[in-house]
């Protein structure tokens, strides 16, 4: 919710209302908001729980701890670090994570038959349609901003000469003389 590269719905709507923010200005937006909710979401679900949830602190645990290569794993969060630095720097999100998770590859020394074993193919097939169909509501005509209304003016429907500056009005207002459909009339 708060990292405007996060799904392609943070796309959508962090395009639709503000523009074109970069990545700080929308982490900053939505940091807020994502804190509140997360904090609404916990007292929701131990109050909806609150039957099945035992008084007091919960029993420790001990389940085997998987696992880790450390080093990896702290060439992994450099390159996370370095992929956060440049977003927030104004670095084009796409060069950012292709920069990082390149230097990530090439620290790793990992075989890579392996790890594009380990690719779930499908799935990033899908997100990359996503990122088409956010690319192509981005396109003048499809996205809610004020800069583009709906219908075209097309000046198929005049309300009343009483409101020039109408987008239904026969002569194109000066908001909208660079929409394809009223700069190709």
């Amino acid at each position: 919710m708060v990292s405007f590269s996060g799904n392609p719905q943070n796309m959508i709507v962090g395009a639709a209302a503000a523009g074109e923010p970069s990545f700080a200005q929308y982490l900053i937006m939505t940091l807020p908001v994502g804190v509140a909710c997360l904090a609404v979401d916990a007292a929701l679900l131990v109050w909806l729980f609150r039957r099945q949830l035992p008084p007091g602190p919960l029993v420790e645990r001990s389940p085997r701890r998987p696992a880790i290569d450390r080093v990896l794993a702290t060439k992994g969060v450099l390159a996370l670090v370095a992929f956060a630095v440049m977003a927030i720097a104004g670095v084009d999100l796409a060069g950012a994570s292709m920069t990082a998770a390149t230097g990530l590859v090439l620290l790793a020394r990992v075989p890579p038959r392996p790890v594009l074993a380990a690719v779930d193919w499908p799935l990033l097939a899908f997100f990359a349609g996503l990122f088409v169909v956010v690319a192509g509501l981005a396109q003048p005509g499809c996205s809610p901003t004020p800069s583009v209304r709906w219908p075209p003016c097309s000046g198929a429907a005049t309300p009343s000469a009483s409101s020039p500056s109408s987008p239904w009005s026969s002569s194109a207002p000066t908001w909208c003389r660079t929409c394809r459909w009223c700069s190709s009339r």
